[in-house]
């Protein structure tokens, strides 16, 4: 290979996007189970207010835009080993959108044919002119002790929306790097 060529995904991409493509045919909303109670998983949302923690273009860390909404990312395994082994997991902020704002991309998000963003289905009365993305490229560290102490776990993936959520977690991390696009 070219030092000029992309370097290739690290996965089989047509068989990743025909596992999402599967997945998401029967549409995001029966994918959520309803209010849980108990430990937090890999896929859970939690409502935990906070600002979304970031470094910024002067190299500093700084805090923006609070968010009470979160996509649980950190592996089910890790949440599940005593803090001084695992003290740590990662989440995602869940930002709402008005449906308005995103209609060109939307039949793309619906099929999770987004990369950067996971579509996160809704669980309660939502008044249907919002629509929730996870984005996958704020990730957080955050304690795990924060999670079970201030988190409220409001809803939780059921087995296929975790294959999803695995799916494009892999496409977004290991895609094709795209240096010369």
């Amino acid at each position: 290979m070219a030092l000029e060529d992309r370097w290739p995904p690290v996965y089989d991409e047509e068989e990743l996007e025909e596992t999402i493509k599967k997945l998401s045919e029967d549409g995001p909303g029966r994918w959520m189970f309803g209010l849980v109670q108990g430990s937090v998983f890999q896929g859970d949302i939690v409502s935990m207010q906070s600002k979304l923690p970031f470094i910024n273009a002067d190299g500093q860390a700084t805090a923006v835009n609070a968010t009470n909404l979160w996509l649980v990312v950190g592996n089910t395994c890790d949440l599940a080993r005593n803090e001084q082994q695992v003290p740590n997991t990662g989440i995602v902020p869940i930002i709402s959108f008005p449906i308005e704002e995103v209609k060109n991309r939307l039949p793309a998000i619906n099929r999770y044919q987004t990369v950067r963003q996971f579509l996160v289905p809704a669980w309660n009365d939502q008044d249907g002119k919002t629509i929730m993305l996870a984005d996958l490229t704020q990730i957080c560290s955050v304690k795990k002790a924060a999670l079970l102490n201030v988190g409220n776990v409001q809803a939780r993936l059921n087995f296929q929306g975790w294959l999803l959520l695995h799916s494009c977690l892999v496409r977004f991390l290991a895609r094709s790097d795209g240096r010369h696009d």
